[in-house]
């Protein structure tokens, strides 16, 4: 039996190596990263891994001499065949996701949202960081019944169309698809297996789409003006008659429900096109080593013949898997940027039609 010696899991105070079977994910919708390990427990030295380390402990996942994943081991199984062991864990911020949101103080008024996303992570022990401009403060901002604090996190994060992700170090950031750079690498034929596919969807597309909601009045501004809000955008790549309205979740102007639809737009042909499928090794430069670890957020060129595309596209989802029959692969999910894009505070975002294969 044939163990790897570059999957690596802190765990205990110690280093354990000598896993058969690894799965790890992350993505930037995925919220929160995910590990399995399967192995016949050792560490360098060839130790068994303690019994009374089990579910609940602190951990941390390093692939080719990179981390991954920082949280907590959810689940543990051992097997008397073959003295079997898996692991499951997450990064920190899984917590965040299973977990209600405290109650208290549950309403901010004029306050960013770092600050909101801050304070709903700390009692977790979970650290936020901002890598983007998140827009104005919030005039208000609320947590609802019994709502997770991802869903809060996230809901609040929609407002200004940005994404929270889990940094693998046991934090959490907020981010966009704009802070990718260009792409570096070109994946060509030669470097895809043959599970590759390009899908083309338009059932998330609508010919207009209407934001309405609501500003809440004061003493010189009530009534029609505040209680009937909308704005309104176009697809121009749907011929046909597909209207659709969204409610906006906050207090909300005329100008912002214009931006809201606009994105909308934009978001939706974005995630309307999505290419997916395995390549060799867990990074860049494949089996042979080299490059750095695929990650999400990467932007690569997709420059296929038999798919019939060469297009730029950002990595949403990186599975990183190692095993007897498919030996070590990543599995790569790639979307135009627009299907991550954000809201451009104070300008229009583009909704021109670009075409499939641009």
């Amino acid at each position: 039996m044939t163990f790897s010696s570059d999957v690596t899991l802190a765990l205990g105070g110690r280093l354990w190596t000598g896993w058969q079977e690894v799965t790890a994910s992350a993505g930037l919708e995925q919220g929160a990263g995910v590990f399995t390990l399967s192995f016949r427990a050792r560490s360098p030295d060839g130790s068994r891994l303690p019994g009374a380390v089990g579910q609940g402990a602190r951990c941390r996942l390093d692939l080719a001499g990179e981390t991954v994943i920082t949280g907590w081991v959810d689940e543990v199984t051992r097997q008397i065949e073959d003295q079997a062991l898996s692991l499951t864990g997450r990064d920190a911020a899984g917590d965040l996701i299973d977990c209600s949101a405290a109650s208290q103080p549950g309403e901010w008024h004029g306050v960013s949202l770092t600050e909101i996303a801050a304070a709903l992570a700390a009692p977790f022990g979970v650290p936020v960081a901002a890598r983007v401009d998140v827009g104005a403060p919030f005039g208000r901002f609320r947590v609802q019944e019994g709502e997770t604090v991802w869903a809060a996190i996230e809901r609040a994060c929609r407002q200004r169309a940005v994404l929270p992700v889990s940094d693998g170090l046991g934090g959490l950031v907020l981010t966009s698809a704009e802070v990718a750079g260009a792409a570096t690498v070109r994946l060509t034929d030669r470097a895809l297996k043959s599970d590759w596919r390009v899908v083309d969807s338009g059932t998330g597309r609508f010919s207009e789409i209407t934001v309405k909601g609501q500003a809440p009045g004061s003493d010189d501004v009530w009534g029609e003006p505040t209680a009937a809000i909308s704005g309104r955008a176009i697809d121009p790549g749907v011929r046909r008659h597909r209207p659709l309205t969204v409610l906006s979740e906050e207090p909300t102007d005329a100008t912002a429900a214009t931006l809201r639809a606009a994105w909308e737009v934009r978001v939706r042909r974005g995630r309307g096109l999505r290419a997916s499928g395995t390549v060799a090794g867990w990074t860049t430069g494949g089996v042979g080593g080299g490059g750095a670890l695929w990650r999400p957020g990467q932007r690569v060129v997709l420059d296929s013949a038999r798919l019939e595309i060469t297009r730029e596209l950002l990595i949403a989802a990186v599975e990183w898997r190692k095993g007897l029959k498919d030996g070590t692969v990543t599995r790569l999910e790639l979307v135009p940027p627009d299907a991550l894009a954000r809201i451009a505070e104070g300008g229009e975002a583009d909704i021109e039609d670009g075409g499939f294969w641009e």
